[in-house]
Order: structure tokens, then C-alpha cells, then sequence
């Protein structure tokens, strides 16, 4: 009889704990792309390889040992001047997500101000991201900002998109800073 009591006690638990949880989650699913950073360990190993290479040519051979230095440095450069900014970014338009999902629209709108004037810095500086890539960028937290003040429920997909987009040019950076 305890038994049955027990497995009558298991089963209203997992139908409440079914049925809790159908009401808790009530936004949609915004999956946004994966928080990885492993585009990035070509650019630091390709750095580290430079400096490397150029310990070993150091005595013999100083015109390959400042080849390598030159490659590191670009690498190097490439890390600061795409890579870094581009996935700071990316972090900001999570934050401003999470940010607006806790119904923080002050708070939403800080980082989308903080997030176009890292996108005039990256202007400002000559960033290696391509000009009109940085014209979109600067559009997209425009349009997300005026979407705020007037239409706020559009923001969350806005900042998706812009958050994608981010994570395109982190992952095809390689294609971009060749040319290809």
C-alpha cells in the first residue's frame, strides 16, 4: 500500500513538475550561435609560430627572423584590429539581450550605446573590418535603438540577427582578411 502510495506521490509530481515548467518558460526560444572562441587559436598560433621563428633565425638568418616577426605581428594585429572588437561586440548584443529579457530597457539601451560607440571607435581607428561592414553594423544598432524607444518587443529579434551577423564575420575572418 506504502508502495502505491509512493508511485501515485512520483506521478503527480512529474505531471505538476511537467506542467510548472510549460508555464515558466513562456518567451520564445532564442537560440543564439555558440559562445566559442576557437576561430581565434589560427590567429594566436600562427603569432606564437612568428615569435618562435624568429628566436630560431635570430643569430643565422636575420632576414627570415624578421619575416617571422612581421607575421606575427600581422597575426597579431589581425587579433586587435577584427578579431577582439568584432567578439566584444558580440558579447555586448548578448548582454543587451539578456539585459531587455529582464525587462531592463534602461539598461538595454546603456549597451547599445556603449556598442555603437565601440563601432565609431573601430571607424575612427581604421579597423581592418571592411568600411562598409562598419556602416552595417553602425545601421544595425541605429535601427535597434529607434526600435527601443518605439517598438521594444522587435529588439530581441534585431539583436539576434545583429548577434549572428557578429558571429559570421568571427568565423569567416579568415575569408575576409584574405580577400576572399
Amino acid at each position: 500500500m506504502h508502495q502505491r502510495r509512493g508511485v501515485v506521490a512520483w506521478v503527480l509530481l512529474v505531471i505538476l513538475g511537467v506542467g510548472c515548467g510549460a508555464t515558466v518558460e513562456s518567451r520564445p526560444e532564442r537560440a543564439v550561435a555558440e559562445r566559442s572562441v576557437r576561430f581565434l587559436e589560427g590567429e594566436v598560433e600562427q603569432a606564437l609560430e612568428g615569435v618562435r621563428a624568429t628566436r630560431g633565425h635570430l643569430g643565422s638568418e636575420p632576414e627570415a627572423a624578421l619575416e617571422a616577426l612581421a607575421q606575427a605581428e600581422a597575426a597579431l594585429d589581425r587579433l586587435q584590429g577584427y578579431y577582439l572588437p568584432l567578439l566584444d561586440l558580440r558579447e555586448r548584443t548578448e548582454s543587451a539581450l539578456e539585459t531587455l529579457d529582464l525587462g531592463d530597457v534602461a539598461g538595454c539601451e546603456s549597451e547599445l550605446a556603449a556598442m555603437t560607440a565601440s563601432v565609431r571607435e573601430l571607424a575612427d581607428e581604421g579597423a581592418i573590418l571592411p568600411w562598409a561592414d562598419i556602416e552595417t553594423l553602425a545601421e544595425s544598432l541605429e535601427e535597434a535603438r529607434v526600435a527601443l524607444a518605439a517598438e521594444p518587443d522587435q529588439v530581441p529579434e534585431m539583436l539576434v540577427a545583429l548577434h549572428r551577423r557578429l558571429q559570421d564575420h568571427l568565423l569567416k575572418g579568415h575569408l575576409a582578411l584574405s580577400g576572399g
